[in-house]
Parts: C-alpha cells; structure tokens; sequence
C-alpha cells in the first residue's frame, strides 16, 4: 500500500519503486508534466493525480498561489474524507446498517452539544489576529453564528426524551473536551490554521445537495420522527448556507489575494490534516462510550 497524505491505495511492486524513485521530483519545484522522464512515469503520475494523491501546485522560491493552495486543500480535504478505511472508522458502518444503539445515537448529540456549545470560548482568540475591518468582521459573524448552534442540538435532545438540566451539568467527555482545546490552540495560532481545521468538519454544499445532511439517513434507517431532529438538521443548512465550508479560503484570499508564504500553507494544511486526525478518536471515544460501553450522563467526567 502507497499512503499520501492520508490517501491510502495499492500500488505494485513496480510502481512502487517508480514512485520512490519520482519522489524528490514531485515537491511543486516543477509542474507535473516536466517532472516525469519516462511515459511510464507520466502514466503513474496521471494515475496519482486522478486519485487527488498529488495536485499540480507550483511553489516559486517560497511562495504558493493562494488561489491554486486553496484548492489543493480542499482537494487533500474531499479526498480524506472519501477514503476513510472501514477498520479505522467502524462506526459509520455500525450507524448505516442500523445497528447502533438509541443511546449512542443522542450521546453523539449530546458531545455534539458540548462541542457548540464551547464554540465562542475556542474561536474567540481569532478575532485578535484580524488584520482588516473586513476579516474582523468575517470572523465576528463566524463567532456568534456558531455559539448560537448549542441550542438546536438541546432542543434536538429534549424532544427525544432527554433531560435538559442533566445535559447541561454533565460534563463531556475527555475527547470532547480535548477536540475543543486542540481547536482552541489553532485559534490562538491563526486564522488560517484554525478554519484550515475546520474546513475538515464542515459539510461540503456540493455533498449537501445531493446527499443531504448527515441525520437525514436516521430518521429512514431508525424510525426517528422528523420534527425531532428537524433542529440539528436546521444547524447544518445555517452552516451550508452561511458558505463555512470555504471561509479558509475567504480569508486566505483576503490575507494574501495572490500568493502565500509556503510556511503559513504548510501550517494550515497540517493544521487540517490534524483536526481531521483528532475527529477520528473523537469519534472512537463517543462509540466505545455510548454504544460499547452503554454510556451514560452520569458516567461522564474529564
């Protein structure tokens, strides 16, 4: 197996040794169509870009394009998410096959809800990096948008049955309060670094068309009633429609509208790749504790 940047898939033993023989010359320095010396290469190459495991960037002394960088990120984003190994992300299935339990299904709620509801307290250090009246206001409007989401997943929870005072008092989970101060050092870091990471977690508008949100599948799969999850589903339509999916670019454009410096574009995109890292034993955590471990509120502690 041939892992790049996070995208895994097989490679022969041939092709192997082409790439490692390929890789010095596959760091931006030259385009790709100059970079291969024989059409064995240029097809192994092709191969690789089809895959999204490889995007034509050009870096210039220390610069990146900021328009062509945000593409390559949200490009290294779509393709993580679309490439999760089932082994490393078992409870998607678990969820899809209608196998998880009612338990578990409100405990990602109630993280859910914590997650929310620490939204001003994580995101708040942004607005001290704002260099413009325009990114200020960018990111004020982000703040205050997502700390008035805690509310849509609380009234998601008391419509199916659960106490509101004990969600509240609970305290989340050690993962849970981890994913909150992870984000919470990117705030402090940058702009960039943070919505880098939070570009892995929002729902793509191109997805969302066609697929719908996340929660659409439970109320088919488990019988849900609509009008109990109409206000989480409500969070993710404000979220689409307010364009979060592409505020890393907005203010990448807005910072530097042609080129960035190659160490902020590393930054965010190990930014990102970090987040998405963390969401995954997030997510273990919230599974092996409501579903395997039949979690409860009074169970919870940091």
């Amino acid at each position: 197996m041939c892992v790049l940047d996070g995208i895994e898939f097989p490679l022969a033993d041939s092709e192997a040794n082409q790439m490692l023989a390929l890789a010095p010359q596959l760091r931006g320095r030259l385009p790709l169509n100059e970079a291969a010396p024989t059409a064995g290469d240029a097809a192994l190459i092709r191969q690789l870009h089809e895959r999204g495991a490889i995007f034509d960037l050009p870096i210039t002394g220390e610069l990146v394009p900021t328009g062509l960088y945000c593409d390559y990120l949200y490009t290294r984003i779509t393709r993580w998410r679309t490439h999760k190994e089932p082994g490393q992300w078992p409870w998607r299935a678990v969820v899809a096959s209608g196998q998880a339990s009612v338990g578990y299904l409100q405990g990602i709620l109630i993280e859910n809800y914590h997650y929310v509801r620490a939204a001003a307290i994580r995101q708040s250090p942004l607005l001290s990096h704002a260099a413009s009246p325009a990114m200020f206001d960018l990111i004020r409007d982000f703040v205050t948008g997502e700390a008035a989401h805690e509310g849509y997943f609380m009234d998601t929870l008391t419509r199916w049955g659960v106490c509101a005072p004990g969600v509240r008092e609970a305290a989340p989970l050690t993962s849970t309060a981890a994913f909150i101060a992870l984000q919470y050092r990117l705030a402090h870091q940058s702009i960039l670094d943070y919505l880098a990471g939070s570009a892995t977690l929002e729902v793509d508008p191109g997805v969302y068309e066609q697929e719908g949100d996340p929660y659409q599948s439970w109320e088919a799969i488990y019988g849900i009633a609509p009008q109990i999850l109409a206000s989480v589903r409500q969070h993710i339509r404000d979220d689409v429609a307010s364009g979060h999916s592409q505020l890393f670019r907005v203010a990448a454009l807005e910072a530097a509208p042609d080129t960035l410096p190659l160490g902020t574009a590393t930054s965010a995109l190990l930014s990102a790749r970090t987040v998405f890292q963390a969401t995954r034993l997030w997510q273990r955590d919230i599974y092996e504790h409501y579903q395997l471990g039949g979690g409860n509120l009074g169970r919870m502690s940091l």
